[in-house]
């Protein structure tokens, strides 16, 4: 036996050595070769060159040169491969391709991974030099216009495509032409801009459901009209409502603030605001491709296979500057779960592949997915990687939508299924895409998603998908469909979701929930999963802890926790049909959820991350998570009292009975530390606005106004942010003589404030010209076109996103502007209000509006317009 094994050995040296001379290839090194398991070992490093053998002296440069040569060498593998990558930057400029060619065979791999504990880093861009000063503080570097890039990096952080407003959104005016084209408001987009590069980013669907987002481009801009025309084919969901949530982007005309970034490809110049002093000094790196590494075999019979790729750092890929929703059935007649292709891609890639691995890497900054497993892709496996600020999903399993990839029939089309996605930390997602999740499954089966920590995405932490019962077609491959078999053409099956940390979820997004199924199939089963810490402010629209959504039949639920969520139902069931849930239970908090884990046999201590996740992911940014308070379980008096009569609450109730004078709502709250806090009341109350007096420790700290909700069954949210002491505080809302406090409350959110707000009396002004105070008052008033108030050296840290003014105007007066400008009267220009009608001179709201652009230290300025008695000001507050 051992003769055998020393005549193999001596077989397959001669045989590398002749295809290495008779083909030409560079040669290989008899140290290459091992027995003991290993057939071949190289070495690739930044610093090395193709013409070098690859060993640990002479490594090879590129990892395609790696992969070339191993081609050579694999055929009929007697070990595994190894390529160790050497510390260092590899830029790529096209994508890296491994197809069937280059699989391990004969049940051995082939590995890719780092050398030792050393960090090689895998970069899908190049690094722009040269830069010079474009006009301001904006900069500007020549790259060329025969590529494009919609993806960019600053020391490793994510850049922002120029857009407008610079965080949050505007609303839809009017819709004018369905699906094509829409009005804006004019306080929205005060002058032209060059739109021959931009695009809408839109909610599309009706102005309430915030289900889906498209990137739509432009095609026109009517700025007399106030209207914005889309290219028709890319707006395949159709509407742009009423009041549905946008921004634009892509246009030097948006470029206005720090990390903001706008790519010319007609002058091939890309133009830049660095957060950072000495621009030439930063790293400042732009997107080349949108898969950087690809495992794409040939066809669903030719995968590529048992690759392994292990302890790299994978960072930054391209985006686009359109991407389409689902395709809608209303018009295309598929279903609108089927993804189209220009979405379907990863900074890693797997197509037709099989059995390949993704271990304990770093994968950062994707303009699409960080990782997907599109159409053909089963037996992989993807666990212990650290996945961060994706632009779609963090993973994303889809298989073929219904009747695509010319399969004779179902069984056929079952080729996306039994992947494993365990013990990942998955961070930040949907930065481009306003549906993003951390897993996504589309008509993929029997995987295994597990073991997983998932936070901070605009919409689910998990979510399956495949095609309902109404949305499939009347034939799948030339077999009927109807109800009684429908179930068998569902591809979105027999997934186990078991021992997932999940938190700060669904937070710009309507209708979701942490763990969400949509026209799944049979068998999927959840166990064991923690939800907890997420609200939502943005979206009238409900949403949940674990959600069963439209036909989502067949789940089976056991042992999950939900708590501190301030979503209408921990489990949703919307309609579906043989469901089983067995111990499940929902807490207000983590201790309580803690006791009832203890009282019920639920595992705690082994949910989230396994003790051989590498990475210490404390530097992350940490998330101050907010701690919901129900009305019902405060203290209440003078008439406050609990209610159900009404729908869309939270928890067992609501409280109503503010009609009486004197009624209130006081709320425990426990803080680990003095300082500033935002808290959130959700609240309901129809027809006009109102007020109520919100009190801190028994004393008054302000009169919060509430505007009016659509019905009694509809919820808003209104934010304060209140100065708190450390430990055990109180907070009343209460309806005091002079308010008008007629509203029901369901809770309050309570969050340690990130940014400290600044908060500036508007008698405190350091010059002004032509105001006057009241008399006995701290208030500004007589502010009359031309006037204008400055306040000196404020220092906005880097950036704020909103100012609240506290104002008073005669509804005669209303209407007329105060702007907020830089370092002069005609300086740059952040934000202006339009000062809406209070009810009297005495009468005084809080006012807020938007800012675009605005860091560091200068002098604010307060220039009124349009005419005299523009208002009464109280305080300036900058918030975020």
């Amino acid at each position: 036996m051992l003769k055998n094994k020393s005549f193999n050995k001596t077989i397959i040296i001669l045989m590398v050595f002749v295809t290495t001379y008779v083909l030409g290839i560079t040669p290989i090194s008899m140290e290459q070769v091992y027995a003991a398991g290993i057939q071949a070992t190289f070495y690739v490093s930044p610093d090395g060159d193709d013409t070098n053998p690859g060993t640990e002296s002479q490594p090879f440069a590129t990892i395609t040169k790696a992969r070339d040569v191993i081609r050579t060498i694999n055929d009929n593998m007697t070990g595994d491969i190894i390529v160790y990558l050497r510390d260092g930057e590899y830029y790529i400029e096209d994508t890296i391709t491994f197809n069937e060619s280059d699989s391990g065979t004969n049940g051995y791999k082939i590995h890719y991974k780092n050398y030792n504990s050393e960090e090689p880093e895998i970069i899908g861009g190049q690094k722009i030099t040269g830069w010079t000063l474009h006009e301001g503080n904006i900069y500007k570097a020549y790259v060329g216009n025969d590529w494009q890039s919609y993806n960019m990096i600053e020391n490793g952080v994510t850049c922002t495509v120029a857009r407008t407003p610079n965080t949050g959104y505007f609303k839809v005016d009017s819709k004018v032409i369905e699906g094509i084209s829409f009005k804006y408001k004019a306080e929205d987009i005060t002058d032209t801009f060059d739109y021959s590069d931009a695009s809408v980013m839109i909610w599309v669907g009706q102005a309430h459901w915030d289900w889906f987002t498209s990137l739509l481009s432009i095609d026109n801009v009517d700025f007399t009209n106030k209207t914005i025309k889309v290219n028709p084919s890319t707006n395949t969901f159709r509407t742009m409502d009423t009041g549905a949530r946008y921004y634009l982007n892509g246009s030097l005309d948006f470029l206005d603030t720090p990390g903001e970034f706008y790519y010319d490809q007609s002058e091939g110049y890309v133009y830049y605001w660095s957060g950072n002093d000495s621009i030439d000094q930063q790293e400042i790196i732009a997107a080349t491709v949108k898969n950087v590494i690809e495992l794409k075999g040939s066809s669903t019979d030719n995968h590529v296979m048992n690759l392994h790729f292990e302890g790299l750092k994978m960072a930054l890929s391209n985006y686009s500057n359109e991407h389409w929703s689902y395709q809608d059935p209303g018009t295309i007649g598929i279903g609108d779960n089927n993804e189209y292709e220009h979405g379907r891609y990863g900074l890693f890639y797997m197509e037709n592949a099989s059995h390949n691995a993704i271990r304990f890497c770093k994968i950062f900054n994707a303009g699409f997915s960080a990782i997907i497993l599109n159409h053909a892709a089963d037996n992989n496996t993807i666990y212990g990687n650290w996945i961060q600020d994706a632009g779609y999903n963090g993973i994303y399993l889809t298989g073929w939508g219904p009747n695509r990839g010319g399969f004779a029939n179902i069984t056929e089309a079952y080729v996306n299924h039994n992947n494993i996605i365990s013990n990942n930390y998955i961070y930040n997602c949907g930065l481009n895409v306003g549906h993003g999740s951390g897993v996504q499954l589309y008509m993929s089966g029997d995987n295994e998603i597990s073991y997983n920590e998932i936070s901070t995405m605009p919409r689910y932490g998990i979510s399956l998908k495949g095609q309902r019962w109404g949305t499939q077609p009347s034939t799948y491959y030339g077999e009927t469909v109807n109800f009684d078999n429908h179930y068998d053409f569902n591809l979105c099956k027999d997934n186990v979701i078991k021992y997932n940390d999940m938190y700060d979820l669904c937070n710009d997004s309507g209708d979701c929930g942490a763990v969400e199924g949509w026209g799944t199939g049979k068998g999927n089963y959840v166990f064991n999963n923690r939800l907890h810490d997420y609200y939502n402010d943005v979206s009238s629209y409900a949403f949940f802890g674990f959600m069963n959504d439209d036909d989502s039949d067949y789940y089976t639920l056991e042992n999950n926790l939900v708590y501190n969520w301030a979503g209408t139902r921990a489990f949703q069931n919307n309609g579906n049909s043989n469901l089983t849930y067995i111990n499940n239970h929902h807490s207000t908090n983590e201790q309580d959820a803690m006791t009832k884990a203890s009282q019920n046999g639920i595992d705690w201590n082994n949910v989230g991350l396994k003790g051989d996740f590498p990475f210490d992911t404390s530097l992350v940014a940490t998330v101050l998570l907010p701690t919901k308070y129900e009305a019902e379980k405060a203290v209440l008096s003078s008439g406050a009292s609990i209610n159900t009569n009404h729908t869309g609450y939270s928890g067992t109730g609501f409280i109503d009975g503010y009609g009486s004078t004197g009624a209130a709502t006081t709320f425990s709250v426990n803080t680990s530390k003095a300082g500033h806090y935002e808290v959130v009341l959700r609240y309901s109350g129809e027809v006009s606005e109102r007020t109520l007096g919100v009190y801190v420790n028994g004393t008054k700290a302000l009169d919060t106004n509430l505007p009016p909700t659509s019905d009694w069954d509809s919820w808003a949210s209104k934010k304060e942010v209140l100065t708190l002491e450390e430990g055990l505080n109180t907070i009343t809302y209460q309806n005091d003589a002079g308010n008008n406090g007629v509203a029901n409350l369901d809770y309050i959110m309570v969050t340690p404030c990130t940014v400290e707000p600044i908060t500036i009396e508007a008698e405190d002004y350091d010059s002004m010209n032509g105001v006057s105070l009241h008399p006995g008052d701290q208030v500004v008033g007589w502010c009359d076109d031309g006037d204008w108030l400055c306040y000196n050296n404020v220092n906005l840290g880097n950036g704020y996103n909103e100012l609240v003014v506290k104002v008073a105007v005669d509804p005669a007066y209303a209407g007329k502007r105060a702007e907020i400008r830089l370092d002069s009267v005609t300086g740059t220009l952040i934000g202006t209000l339009t000062v809406g009608d209070t009810g009297s001179w005495d009468t005084f709201h809080e006012q807020t509006i938007s800012l675009t652009g605005g860091s560091g230290v200068h002098d604010i300025y307060v220039v009124f317009k349009d005419g005299s008695g523009v208002g009464n000001f109280d305080w300036f507050r900058f918030d975020y």
